[in-house]
């Protein structure tokens, strides 16, 4: 059986697509943001399993806008400054190789110890031998974390900039001048763009923590 082509995306919807990964990414790089403040904040040992569950959300939450979307292509690494470039692949391990998936290995990695391998430790207490088991996880130092903030900030104003750009593009398409809640239409184009929810979904949000681009 032939299976036909997908149809191809109009310049509305691919446009709207375009704005939702672009807002989409400035929420999740708020989010990190948070987390980074939350983590200097708690002074916690940089081998804690505080660190490191703390560290793989923060890549997580970074890597987000940068992988497969539903609606419309991720954000280019093109995006990344050309200097942030290292810390980008070290977000992107700790992403694929730690907080989403287990990469198992027996082998040293550059650093001289496994990745994500599981460690025996045999030790005595009084004339008892015990044992406990840990694994190996990757983490970012509070100098990377730093530079993750700089470099957090350098992707949010362009997504801010591409942002306002399609708004100002489609700034004839803003719903009426009246209180209430609007998701942004990406699944189609024969809507409007902006639709009102006569009862808005009891979820979680980050509102306020990012300006939504507008045509000002």
């Amino acid at each position: 059986m032939i299976q036909k082509p997908a149809p191809k995306e109009s310049e509305i919807l691919r446009d709207r697509r375009r704005a939702f990964t672009l807002l989409y990414a400035l929420s999740a790089w708020a989010q990190a943001e948070a987390l980074i403040k939350i983590l200097a904040g708690l002074k916690v040992p940089l081998r804690s399993r505080e660190y490191a569950a703390l560290c793989n959300a923060i890549a997580t939450f970074y890597l987000r806008p940068f992988t497969i979307s539903r609606y419309g292509q991720p954000l280019g690494e093109e995006m990344v400054p050309e200097e942030f470039k290292a810390l980008h692949a070290d977000l992107k391990d700790i992403r694929h190789k730690s907080a989403a998936h287990t990469d198992g290995s027996p082998l040293p990695g550059p650093t001289g110890r496994p990745k994500n391998a599981i460690f025996l430790h045999q030790y005595l207490e009084g004339a008892r031998l015990k044992r406990s088991y840990s694994s190996a996880r990757y983490t970012l130092n509070e100098a990377a974390l730093a530079k993750v903030s700089l470099l957090m900030i350098e992707l949010s104003k362009k997504a801010d900039y591409h942002g306002k750009k399609i708004f100002a593009k489609y700034h004839r398409a803003w719903p009426p001048a009246v209180e209430g809640e609007f998701m942004l239409n990406v699944e189609n184009d024969t809507g409007p763009m902006w639709i009102k929810m006569e009862s808005p979904p009891d979820l979680l949000s980050d509102q306020g923590s990012t300006s939504v681009p507008g045509d000002d």
